[in-house]
């Protein structure tokens, strides 16, 4: 952290933070996946609000190469799922989630964002990857429909926080896929 430029340092404060504001116990997706919301769009403005549009212009492009890393690394997770699924010998579904694999780290997305201190992939990553970033998405959805008002969003955020996990993931699902289920 000692080596990293303001906006990262901002964005790990801003993370944080998030989770003082809604924190649901024994829900990582929701908790992570809010906060790396709120992270973004509080450097986005805060960049924005000091002038500092070159900065702001880096961490806009990191922030798209992130989301295509989670979008492989999304994809590769549904295939994997879908896979788990067939009735398949134990070796043949062995030998096809290494061939995921092996494709993944060939893929140059992959190969670029990993830039080898991830290693090499695997459930674990996928899992990690995933808690973090499955349901961005859909609290960036969230915001947008509360035209960029963050106590009207933390509102939204707060009473999806009281619904029971199944209910609160399906709403969230749906703010992606377009169709508003967002409480008001």
């Amino acid at each position: 952290m000692l080596r990293w430029g303001d906006a990262e340092v901002a964005r790990l404060v801003f993370h944080e933070l998030a989770h003082h504001v809604v924190y649901v116990k024994g829900d990582t997706a929701f908790n992570e996946s809010f906060a790396v919301a709120v992270e973004r769009e509080g450097v986005r403005r805060w960049l924005a609000s000091t002038g500092r549009s070159s900065e702001l212009a880096k961490f806009l492009q990191t922030r798209e190469r992130e989301r295509e890393f989670a979008r492989l690394l999304e994809a590769t997770r549904s295939r994997l799922e879908a896979l788990y699924r067939m009735p398949l010998p134990p070796e043949e579904k062995r030998a096809r989630k290494r061939a995921e694999f092996d494709k993944l780290a060939a893929n140059p997305v992959y190969k670029r964002h990993a830039g080898g201190y991830l290693g090499g992939p695997n459930n674990a990553l996928l899992a990690a990857f995933a808690s973090y970033s499955q349901l961005v998405p859909a609290f960036e959805r969230t915001l947008a429909d509360a035209k960029g008002d963050l106590g009207v969003f933390y509102e939204r955020v707060r009473a999806m926080s009281k619904l029971d996990k199944d209910e609160r993931t399906r709403r969230l699902e749906a703010q992606v896929s377009g169709v508003s289920t967002t409480l008001r």
